[in-house]
């Protein structure tokens, strides 16, 4: 009789050998980079759209204290809002140009007083989403931001060239006045702009070229022109002289320089 040997059966190996682990966390890294970059370029969208929702919001505030006028020394009627200055009245209240279109969304009052906001500063439409700074931060009372260079980080810049400083007994030529029928191309005149978040003046106004609302954190700067259009503008274009006079004068522009 012959005995028959038994072999046990051959199980198969479960076991992921070195170069397949390596494959299937390199398709992990690939997927997690994929969903990274595509959540950074929606985010950056999202944040684009809101800044062009609220410069459209302020442009209109700003416009409807145009057309009235306010009592800001000599800023009459059709005549674009200074940056900052004094309001002619009992209190001679002071303000950065922010205070001025706050009141008319609502967002700020005054009562002959000072002006006072009713919500947070960057819980409003002033504050840039893509700055880093957080406009208004620490301050406890909620009063105008004039004077307070270091809070105001984190907004819009205004262009001093449609504005200027105004005060009671401001004559007209340091006032700066601008009026609506002066400004030749409404199409390529800024407004206002993004802040450079390294810039320490009051209310973000900007007067030059090393002022500029260059947005240094990234490679364009949302800007709202005279027409009310907020366009997308290359920092290069911003850093050169001749274009930035071109973008931010109300003068009679080069259009054989156009940038």
């Amino acid at each position: 009789m012959k005995i028959k040997r038994i072999i046990p059966p051959q199980h198969s190996k479960s076991a992921f050998t070195l170069v397949e682990l390596l494959v299937v966390i390199s398709l992990i890294l690939a997927l997690v980079g994929i969903g990274t970059f595509t959540y950074a370029r929606v985010s950056k969208a999202s944040k684009s759209a809101t800044i062009t929702s609220n410069m459209k919001k302020i442009y209109t505030a700003l416009t409807e204290v145009s057309a009235e006028g306010a009592q800001t020394g000599l800023h009459g009627r059709n005549s674009f809002p200074p940056y900052r200055g004094e309001l002619r009245n009992s209190s001679s209240t002071r303000f950065v140009w922010w205070d001025l279109a706050a009141e008319k969304m609502t967002i700020a009052n005054r009562d002959e007083g000072p002006f006072r906001w009713s919500k947070l500063y960057d819980d409003t439409e002033f504050q840039n989403p893509f700055s880093s700074h957080k406009l208004g931060a620490g301050k406890k009372n909620r009063g105008t931001l004039a004077g307070d260079p270091q809070l105001s980080r984190g907004s819009f810049a205004y262009n001093a060239e449609l504005g200027g400083d105004v005060s009671p007994g401001d004559s007209g030529e340091n006032s700066h006045i601008v009026r609506v029928s002066q400004v030749s191309d409404p199409e390529n005149t800024i407004y206002f702009g993004e802040s450079d978040d390294e810039l320490l003046t009051d209310g973000w106004v900007f007067t030059d070229i090393d002022d500029a609302p260059q947005g240094k954190y990234k490679k364009s700067a949302h800007c709202c022109v005279v027409s009310g259009a907020v366009r997308l503008i290359r920092n290069e274009h911003l850093k050169k002289r001749d274009s930035f006079e071109f973008f931010t004068t109300t003068e009679e522009k080069n259009y054989e320089n156009k940038p």
